[in-house]
Formats: C-alpha cells, sequence, structure tokens
C-alpha cells in the first residue's frame, strides 16, 4: 500500500476518534445539567453521599487531556498532509483528497463522486492517480 494512502488514512481515522472523544465530552457535559445529577442519599454505615458532579467533571478533565494531546499530533499531521495536496497540480486531486481525507465530516466516496460531479468509477480513478501523483511530492519532501 502506498505510504501516502496510509498517511491519508491515519488522518481520517484519527480526525473521526477525536469527534467521538468531543461528542463524548459534550455527553459528560450535558449530564451536568440539573436533570443529569441525582444525589443519593446514604446509610449511616456509609463515608457519605457521593459527589457525582465532582466524578463528571474528574471525566471531563482526563478526557479533555486526551483530546488536547491527540489534537496536537493530528493538527501536525494535517499540517504537513496539507501542504503535500497544496502540491498536487490537479485541482480534481486536490478536491477529492480534501473532501475524502482531510475534512472534519466523514463523507463516503460515493457522496465525493456526487459532490465533484462524477462516476464512483471516475472518482476511484482520480483518487489512484492523486495518491500516485502524492507519493511522489511526499519523497521528494522526504
Amino acid at each position: 500500500m502506498l505510504k501516502s494512502k496510509i498517511f491519508l488514512r491515519e488522518i481520517r481515522e484519527e480526525t473521526s476518534e477525536l469527534m467521538q472523544l468531543r461528542l463524548k465530552r459534550e455527553w459528560l457535559y450535558s449530564t451536568l445539567l440539573p436533570k443529569g445529577i441525582t444525589y443519593k442519599t446514604v446509610d449511616v454505615q456509609e463515608s457519605g453521599p457521593t459527589d457525582q458532579m465532582s466524578e463528571k467533571f474528574g471525566e471531563i478533565y482526563e478526557l479533555d487531556k486526551i483530546i488536547e494531546e491527540r489534537m496536537h499530533g493530528l493538527l501536525e499531521n494535517h499540517l504537513k498532509a496539507e501542504t503535500y495536496v497544496s502540491r498536487l497540480a490537479d485541482t480534481r486531486h486536490r478536491k477529492l483528497i480534501e473532501m475524502y481525507y482531510l475534512s472534519e465530516k466523514k463523507t463516503t466516496w460515493e457522496k465525493v463522486a456526487d459532490d465533484m460531479g462524477y462516476s464512483i468509477r471516475e472518482v476511484y480513478n482520480i483518487h489512484g492517480n492523486a495518491l500516485t501523483e502524492l507519493e511522489k511530492i511526499m519523497e521528494e519532501s522526504a
């Protein structure tokens, strides 16, 4: 498999995983709204009531650290990819790579074909040519 394809796939997958982490964080924040927290009364034998809000904030804090760390690596690779992609001679190649691999919104090849006004077969051919050209650009930059 081409190094360019592996590199772009990693960016796409990392972007998707980060979006999932962000959604999880938003869900945790939503549980902090008035109806999201329940305080339980406890028997005398227990050490005290559980503070669910502190637990949620702790989870959010840890999640924020993970997101920040992974975002840093993603941004670095994303900038590198954008530099390579900007050097592609064919605008169709640039558009296709940006739409499928570098967009925050995960898309399908069918959607890319529709948006670009090509058949799926044509998009696959453009994709193959774009990866080949990108591979050369990456090798020159190494």
